[in-house]
């Protein structure tokens, strides 16, 4: 059973979000249709990641 939920509308601040289970969540809320906000200490890992979720940015 899959869930399906509705984040049109709605920014999604995802921490840890360059690799593992952070990147899964925010690929998750994007493909939901949120707007979505990477957080990572090594920030170069967040520029590789951010057109893999968002990409229209």
């Amino acid at each position: 059973m899959t869930a399906t939920y509705d984040f049109t509308n709605k920014v999604a601040l995802v921490t840890g979000a360059s690799q593992g289970i952070g990147f899964s969540v925010a690929k998750g809320f994007a493909e939901n249709g949120a707007r979505v906000v990477l957080s990572e200490a090594l920030l170069h890992k967040c520029g590789e990641r951010i057109h893999l979720v968002n990409p229209a940015w």
